[in-house]
């Protein structure tokens, strides 16, 4: 009997589709969050951004029957579970959401956008990884287009005003590069 297609089944949708999504949520993310603070504190933002995440997660997990492969991650690997999510969902998140109170939209999405070099930049020193040419030039194009795409609404400015906000991105983009 043929499966029936689902939610879940991702094989049925058109991969264009499946690279859009991710990026206007991502890309409106910055936007919508500062947004936000005028009813609610950065910390609170982060916190109700990951509770709702988590409980989509929770739901996507049962439905898809992962559940066991969750709870394995969670009994075999505790420490590796716990400091992920606090270095790569409650730090970054609050220090991305921190740094939006400090500096512009334009400035934490262009440093939020160095991640790939941070990962660049990790892997050598703590893996030992060499670098290839066409991964320096990937990951310089890829950061050159998302400059692009954040400067698009408003120019990157350097002030002393936004110098926490910026530190504080940059710390995020480190932390997601950890993660």
């Amino acid at each position: 009997m043929p499966r029936r297609p689902s939610i879940f089944n991702f094989a049925v949708l058109p991969p264009w589709i499946l690279a859009l999504v991710p990026v206007i949520l991502w890309g409106s993310s910055f936007v919508v969050t500062k947004s936000i603070y005028a009813d609610w504190p950065p910390l609170t933002v982060a916190a109700a951004r990951w509770t709702i995440a988590t409980a989509f997660f929770a739901v996507w997990v049962v439905a898809g029957k992962q559940t066991a492969l969750v709870v394995r991650a969670f009994r075999h690997h505790p420490v590796t579970v716990f400091v992920f999510g606090i270095v790569g969902v409650s730090f970054l998140y609050a220090a991305q959401n921190l740094a939006l109170n400090y500096t512009t939209v334009t400035n934490a999405s262009v440093l939020g956008n160095l991640v790939p070099v941070f990962v660049l930049i990790l892997s050598i020193f703590f893996l030992g990884e060499s670098v290839r040419r066409s991964l320096v030039v990937a990951i310089l194009g890829a950061t050159v287009g998302a400059v692009m795409v954040s400067v698009a609404g408003g120019a990157v400015t350097v002030a002393p005003d936004h110098l926490l906000g910026d530190g504080l991105s940059i710390l995020a983009a480190v932390a997601g590069a950890f993660y």
